[in-house]
């Protein structure tokens, strides 16, 4: 299985998780600029609406056949720059969504999709759980989940993926280039690294860091599995930090 790992320069998301609910970001004042920054949005507010409820549209099955109702609240008027998933009970599981966040300018509609399937992610992903929790997947785990299986059930057989051909990082595309070769998994992956890209120039605003560099490294690492899997990732550093935003993987 092959795994293209973006990571962007931050500290580290876990520090960032609360006990009873886990956020995507920090806490931070970025709803402050919601109003001047609602012009250079890329997100509406029916594509908000859409993107959470084609996501919910696949997991909400899974969710019940577990004997679990998923929940999500669509907050598109709260300018709350952030995501965040909570268990209110044992058969209860709930994401809260914000317009803040989709409608920064950083964040693209395929950047916010994986934010939803993030916040998913600390539901569904599993062990290793975040700290003392019993229920929330790691921030890391969170990232692999995103990107590693639902962004596949998400856009997998989607013909729009082509489109990123022109428009994918030139770096990200030679990397895709070289470790796939059908087509429709470099289409993809193409994809993901930009929804990645986005994320990551959103908390490099946060972080107010003005450069990024990357890097190249693979490594195995267990994903899921006892088995030891190849993996590429590619290292977005600056500041001197770095943390698990993105990946792409085959199944």
């Amino acid at each position: 299985m092959k795994v293209l790992v973006l990571l962007a320069s931050l500290v580290s998301m876990t520090a960032f998780a609360a006990l009873s609910s886990n956020s995507y970001l920090p806490p931070n004042n970025l709803h402050l600029e919601d109003l001047q920054e609602r012009a250079a949005s890329n997100v509406s507010e029916n594509q908000f609406n859409e993107i959470i409820d084609s996501i919910m549209d696949i997991y909400s099955p899974i969710a019940s056949a577990r004997g679990v109702r998923l929940t999500v609240a669509k907050l598109w008027s709260d300018s709350t720059v952030n995501a965040n998933a909570s268990q209110p009970s044992d058969d209860v599981w709930h994401i809260n969504m914000y317009g803040g966040l989709a409608r920064r300018p950083e964040v693209t509609p395929d950047g916010f999709a994986m934010v939803v399937c993030h916040e998913l992610g600390h539901h569904f992903a599993g062990y290793p759980f975040y700290g003392a929790q019993d229920w929330a997947a790691s921030e890391g785990i969170a990232d692999a989940f995103a990107t590693q299986v639902c962004a596949r059930k998400l856009w997998a057989a989607d013909p729009e993926n082509r489109e990123f051909r022109k428009s994918v990082n030139g770096y990200a595309k030679r990397q895709c280039d070289s470790r796939w070769t059908a087509q429709q998994n470099r289409d993809l992956c193409y994809r993901t690294s930009e929804a990645g890209l986005s994320l990551a120039s959103l908390l490099s605003k946060l972080k107010r860091l003005t450069s990024r560099k990357w890097h190249v490294r693979w490594f195995r690492t267990p994903l899921g599995s006892a088995a030891s899997t190849p993996t590429l990732q590619v290292l977005c550093a600056a500041n001197g930090g770095m943390t698990l935003l993105s990946q792409d993987a085959a199944w």
